[in-house]
């Protein structure tokens, strides 16, 4: 190969890469990190929350798996949102469409497995809520039993 080509290879390659690095967008999306994770009991009549916090605006995914047990509810709310929903939920009012959530982020009715797409969020205060109580869209089986759900779940943000 004479020098012309060889020099005209090396720029034809070399210019995507200089564009990409020029034009401050990366190649690569930033990788996932897990902001909140665990395996929660969660019995009858109960409820668990866990929390976390954007420093900044970014896209986060929900991963969850009901591991045994009756279905529940999941709500991803923000820090007002949640605020209003322990107020109902401490009253014993029905919460179905009383507050505000991420219905991307979560679901009603979870009795398997549950992976919501990525949901670009503003720089905040978020709580993933599993509940097992009759406030929200599902209500644990009336068989005068303690049904509890095991629910594992996972937060990834970037």
């Amino acid at each position: 190969m004479d020098a012309r080509r060889r020099t005209l290879l090396i720029l034809a390659t070399s210019i995507p890469v200089i564009a990409c690095v020029s034009g401050g967008s990366p190649l690569v999306e930033q990788a996932p990190v897990t902001v909140s994770e665990g395996t929660h009991v969660v019995k009858e009549d109960q409820w668990f929350q866990s929390s976390f916090k954007l420093n900044r605006a970014g896209r986060v995914q929900v991963d969850l798996r009901l591991q045994e047990g009756p279905s529940v509810d999941v709500y991803f709310l923000s820090e007002a949102g949640f605020n209003k929903w322990t107020t109902m939920a401490g009253k014993g009012q029905a919460t179905r469409g009383g507050f505000e959530h991420f219905p991307s982020l979560g679901v009603e009715g979870l009795a398997a497995n549950f992976t919501s797409d990525w949901e670009s969020l503003a720089a905040g205060t978020y709580y993933l809520v599993i509940e097992n109580t009759d406030y929200g869209g599902t209500m644990p089986p009336m068989n005068m039993s303690n049904d509890i759900a095991v629910v594992e779940y996972k937060v990834l943000a970037r």
